[in-house]
C-alpha cells in the first residue's frame, strides 16, 4: 500500500494567551474566519485567571524567559472538508480533544490570505479550575523583595534610609498571601509523546471524514524513510538555505515514492521482472538526479553542513548514500 499525504498538526506555547485567542477569534483580525468554538468554561474571564495565577506563579518560581500561560495547536485540514458545516467541524475538533484531556478550549476555524490553507486553531489550558479555591492567610507580617521572593524579615527589604524599597511589598498578619483556583500544570503536555498522541488523535478523526481513499493521512515517523522539510518563517536570514535544504529533502521524498508506486505496481501485476524494470528505467534515474541536484546545492553553499565533519542535512555523504542505495536498488 502506499504511503500517502502526511497530516500537519504542530504544537506551540502561548505567552500571552488571552491575546492569542482575540487574535484568532476576533473577525476584525482575520480575514477568512469562519467559526469559532469554546469548551463551557473557557469564558473571556477563565482565560484572564489563568493568565494572572500562571504569571504570579512564574515570577515567584523566579524562572528565565517568558511565562508561559497556555498551549495551542495548528491542525491543517484537507480542502474537502469546505463541503462540511464549519461550526460542525471546529466543534468536532473541540470536543475530541476536551473529552480525551478534559481542558478547557477556545478554537477557530480559517483559511489563509491565500485560502490555500485550511486549518484550525485550537488554545488549551495547562490546568484545570479547582472546585474550591485555596486561600492562604497570613499568620504573621510577610516581606516580600522585587522579585516577589519571600524575606524573613523587614530589614531585607529595607534600603540604606531604612525605607522599603521600590517594589517591595508587605502583607499584614490576617491578609491573603497566597490563593489559587487553578491546579498545577500537567506536566505530561511538555512531553513529545503527549504530542504524537495528538497528532494521531487528529489525523484519525480527519480520516474518518474524508470520502476519498487517496484523501487520508499518515502522521509522519520520525527516523523513517521519509525526510521531514522545515518551516521558513518571516525575515529568516537562512531562508535560501533552507529552502535549498527542503528542495533536496522533498526530491528524496519522490524518490521514495516513486519506489514505492513501482513495488506496488510490480506487486499487482504479479510480475516482479517487471517491477525490476522499472526500477531501472525510474529511480535510478531520479537517484542521479538527486545527487545532482544535492551537489549543485552544496557549490552554492546553501545545503547545512559541519566543515569540520563533512555532515549535512541527510546525516552525512556515507548515510545520504545508504539511504539512496536502499531506495534505488
Amino acid at each position: 500500500m502506499l504511503i500517502g499525504r502526511h497530516s500537519f498538526i504542530r504544537q506551540s506555547k502561548l505567552s500571552d494567551v488571552a491575546g492569542r485567542i482575540d487574535y484568532i477569534s476576533n473577525p476584525k483580525r482575520q480575514e477568512h474566519l469562519y467559526a469559532t468554538y469554546q469548551t463551557e468554561g473557557a469564558t473571556p474571564e477563565f482565560w484572564k485567571n489563568l493568565a494572572r495565577e500562571n504569571q504570579l506563579d512564574f515570577k515567584a518560581s523566579g524562572s528565565a524567559g517568558k511565562c508561559i500561560e497556555g498551549r495551542e495547536f495548528i491542525i491543517a485540514l484537507p480542502e474537502s472538508f469546505v463541503q462540511y458545516r464549519a461550526g460542525d467541524v471546529v466543534r468536532l475538533f473541540t470536543e475530541t480533544f476536551h473529552k480525551r484531556y478534559g481542558m478547557e478550549c477556545s478554537a477557530a476555524l480559517h483559511h489563509n490570505k491565500t485560502k490555500t490553507n485550511y486549518h484550525i486553531h485550537l488554545v488549551f489550558s495547562e490546568r484545570k479550575m479547582l472546585e474550591q479555591p485555596e486561600v492562604k492567610i497570613a499568620t504573621r507580617n510577610m516581606f516580600y523583595d522585587e522579585q516577589g521572593k519571600h524575606r524573613r524579615t523587614k530589614k531585607e527589604i529595607l534600603d540604606e534610609q531604612g525605607n522599603i524599597r521600590a517594589g517591595c511589598s508587605i502583607i499584614s498578619k490576617g491578609e491573603v498571601y497566597e490563593s489559587h483556583i487553578f491546579t498545577k500544570k500537567e506536566e505530561w503536555f511538555k512531553d513529545k509523546s503527549f504530542t504524537k498522541e495528538v497528532k494521531e488523535l487528529f489525523t484519525d478523526t480527519i480520516n474518518c471524514y474524508v470520502k476519498e481513499e487517496s484523501e487520508k493521512l499518515s502522521v509522519f515517523q520520525q527516523g523513517g524513510v521519509y525526510l521531514a522539510t522545515k518551516k521558513i518563517g518571516k525575515n529568516n536570514p537562512k531562508a535560501e538555505e533552507i529552502k535549498a535544504d527542503n528542495a533536496a529533502r522533498q526530491e528524496w521524498n519522490r524518490t521514495v515514492d516513486r519506489r514505492a508506486r513501482c513495488r506496488h505496481a510490480g506487486a499487482f501485476a504479479g510480475d516482479d521482472r517487471g517491477m525490476q524494470r522499472a526500477l531501472r528505467a525510474g529511480a535510478l534515474d531520479a537517484r542521479r538526479d538527486l545527487r545532482e541536484r544535492v551537489e549543485r546545492a552544496q557549490a552554492r553553499g546553501r545545503c547545512r553542513r559541519t566543515a569540520a565533519r563533512g555532515v549535512h542535512y541527510a546525516g552525512g555523504p556515507a548515510r545520504r548514500a545508504q539511504k539512496v542505495r536502499a531506495v534505488t536498488r
